[in-house]
């Protein structure tokens, strides 16, 4: 693995994967991140040798070692709670079979159990039916509340599709509540627990139990840091049993549209640009070679905070002004195991749909866009529709006669032109 970013992002992924589970094999670690020996030399000398914070167990397993003793595990941190819990579960014990239930549980925990690892977070407790899920730990993530909120969001749309077994879909209600706990070992022997103290996950179990079946509502706390990135409805403020002041609360209904934060300054008001003349004229160049139509690619780099986004606002302007509709993709962390993902979401931006929009209904949309666009029907219609995951084994000849390298290919030109 040569590029030194990659890899950089592979020790933290890894890391991450240890604290969380604290003993992880070397073959598991192996397929899960397809590394060769050399990768793993690497990581084990990072961890052991250098930051010892791994030890290795018989030459088979990484086992997680912070250094400190068993009593003196305490940290205090903000932490962005969620409790997830199955609408009308005592009905369900009534009504079902205890095999028939406990196979219930067992897909309703696998599934969620998923979603949280795909948006980073810890399941800290299974509490029968219930979820007890922590953002932000064990490792701190600035967006913490905003995966909390995408991955409850995800969690509903994926346990609607669980059925118990006289054919009841599965509805589930999420609480989700961010503040400052203290989080460390509770309990004793084999029943040891890293658990959160304070009133946030008090808070966040009563918020969700104030939520309607299918429903995602979060406090006011949460919804400070989730920086435009859902549109939500207010609830107003409810009093919540054992919380000593009311609590203004808000449900979740859909992710928004917000390409990045750049939409949110030019809605506030954008920032005189100061000292970027030379840079400014190069994007304009770039601009103008663009339209006589020819491909033209930039990269900006420089340090966090000095104007990279305000620039690409300043070249976004200039286009809109010309005529022309700039279209921005964004990389998202929550999306980090979605291949072209960015360019996903502009498809659905350009065929306007949602991402939770049926299947069927947005192969139509990129039916009819394609044949406005004069694109060439069936190939580019069957490699597009493969990227958004809409066509059950219903391609054209030509398309099933290509190999992985081939589709990748004609993928990355569909999308291009």
């Amino acid at each position: 693995m040569s590029d030194i970013a990659d890899f950089d992002k592979l020790l933290h992924d890894v890391e991450a994967l240890l604290r969380r589970d604290q003993r992880v094999a070397y073959r598991i670690l192996k397929r899960r991140f397809c590394l060769d020996e050399e990768d793993l030399e690497d990581i084990k000398a990072d961890l052991i040798d250098a930051k010892r914070s791994a030890v290795d167990e018989s030459g088979k397993v990484l086992v997680y070692h912070d250094g400190r003793s068993a009593g003196n595990k305490a940290e205090r941190r903000q932490l962005t709670v969620m409790f997830c819990d199955i609408v009308g579960s005592t009905e369900l014990s009534d009504r079902l079979d205890p095999e028939d239930l406990r196979e219930l549980l067992r897909r309703y925990q696998q599934r969620c159990g998923r979603i949280i690892d795909d948006a980073h977070g810890h399941i800290a407790q299974y509490l029968g039916d219930g979820l007890l899920v922590y953002f932000g730990y064990p490792i701190a993530y600035e967006d913490a509340a905003v995966r909390a909120v995408s991955c409850g969001l995800e969690i509903i749309n994926a346990v609607a599709g669980i059925t118990t077994v006289d054919g009841q879909p599965l509805q589930v209600r999420l609480g989700v509540h961010t503040g400052t706990v203290v989080i460390g070992d509770v309990g004793g022997g084999e029943n040891r627990e890293q658990l959160a103290l304070g009133d946030t996950p008090n808070v966040a179990a009563r918020i969700q139990g104030e939520a309607r079946p299918n429903e995602l509502m979060i406090s006011e706390a949460t919804l400070r840091l989730l920086q435009d990135s859902f549109d939500y409805k207010n609830r107003g403020e409810t009093s919540l049993r054992g919380v000593a002041v009311p609590v203004t609360l808000y449900t979740v209904q859909r992710a928004r549209d917000v390409r990045s934060r750049n939409e949110a300054l030019r809605r506030s008001g954008l920032t005189p640009l100061a000292s970027r003349q030379p840079e400014i004229k190069m994007l304009k160049d770039a601009w103008e070679t663009a339209k006589r139509g020819n491909h033209s690619k930039i990269f900006i780099h420089a340090e966090a905070g000095i104007g990279k986004s305000r620039l690409v606002q300043e070249i976004r302007e200039t286009v809109r002004e010309d005529g022309g509709t700039p279209m921005t993709v964004v990389c998202s962390p929550l999306h980090s195991d979605t291949a072209l993902y960015p360019f996903i979401e502009l498809i659905h931006r350009v065929i306007r749909v949602r991402q939770d929009d049926p299947a069927d209904f947005k192969l139509t949309r990129l039916q009819k866009v394609l044949r406005g666009l004069r694109f060439p029907g069936k190939d580019t219609e069957d490699l597009l529709a493969a990227l958004l995951s809409l066509k059950n084994n219903n391609f054209g000849d030509a398309f099933e006669k290509l190999d992985p390298e081939q589709r990748q290919q004609r993928t990355f030109g569909a999308i291009i032109d």
